[in-house]
């Protein structure tokens, strides 16, 4: 009841339909929580639904937005006179396949940006008002790994998920003492669908890396509170470290370009 009464009794949940944010919304229905589960895939949503409300007798909300549109994000942003919520789980993000950044298409590229950076900060910016009024609530906002350092054959991708480390990080300390707890999450490689979607082999050495989406779900939940920050698993803690304090800048993006040509390559070889 705690966590109900300090996050509750609503959650929305972006990008709630696989991954993270379906894990999410899973372990906050546990929770208590009443959740409001967002994505474009409306028969997803419905089952998880129904998933939730079988298992953990909450109430559940859901709703079909596409985040990088315009009309999307007012749908969910319409939800904070609707719904008396606690916590907001940005999650919907969106990653593209490895290519040099002048070959993604001028669409993908504002896609991405919407998505990834405009749909939250406005998010952020419609919920934390009813937040602050009743000094209370929670916004998990999901990052990543990349945002630590420049990333060629992801340049956008990386760039959006840097503004929204660097965005969630400094609200968390405008918030902190009105009752706000803010946590950015920066998750490694980790068992979603958008690992097939940037086309990488999961095969081998690299379904070794992928860490479980509920574990990482879960470390973000029970960090609200506590951290403003989480990047779970040693490997990806000690990679961003050695991104931003240890390792020269222009050295680390030699190296990350030059191991994601290799995996490239490698991968091309063999699907021949």
């Amino acid at each position: 009841m705690a966590f109900v009464d300090a996050y509750g009794p609503w959650a929305v949940v972006t990008g709630a339909s696989s991954g993270i944010g379906r894990e999410m919304a899973i372990d906050l229905a546990s929770r208590g929580l009443n959740i409001a589960v967002i994505a474009r895939r409306t028969k997803r949503l419905e089952a998880l639904a129904g998933e939730l409300e079988a298992a953990h007798g909450i109430e559940t909300r859901v709703v079909t937005a596409d985040l990088a549109t315009d009309d999307g994000v007012q749908r969910v942003a319409a939800l904070a006179d609707e719904l008396p919520v606690g916590l907001l789980v940005n999650n919907a993000g969106i990653s593209a396949p490895f290519v040099p950044f002048h070959e993604l298409p001028l669409e993908t590229i504002s896609q991405m940006s919407r998505l990834n950076m405009l749909a939250p900060a406005t998010l952020m910016h419609v919920y934390l008002k009813p937040m602050l009024a009743r000094r209370r609530g929670g916004i998990i906002n999901v990052a990543s790994t990349a945002a630590y350092q420049p990333m060629p054959l992801m340049a956008n991708y990386a760039a959006t998920k840097a503004y929204l480390l660097n965005l969630g990080d400094a609200v968390a300390q405008e918030v902190a003492s009105h009752g706000i707890d803010l946590v950015t999450l920066c998750p490694g490689p980790t068992e979603t669908e958008i690992v097939g979607h940037v086309g990488l082999d999961t095969d081998g050495a690299m379904q070794k890396m992928l860490m479980p989406a509920d574990r990482v779900a879960r470390q973000a939940i029970d960090a609200l509170g506590r951290r403003r920050i989480v990047i779970p698993g040693l490997t990806n803690k000690v990679s961003a470290i050695m991104a931003q304090r240890l390792v020269p800048r222009g050295w680390i993006t030699r190296m990350i370009h030059a191991t994601l040509r290799r995996t490239l390559a490698k991968d091309a070889g063999d699907a021949s």
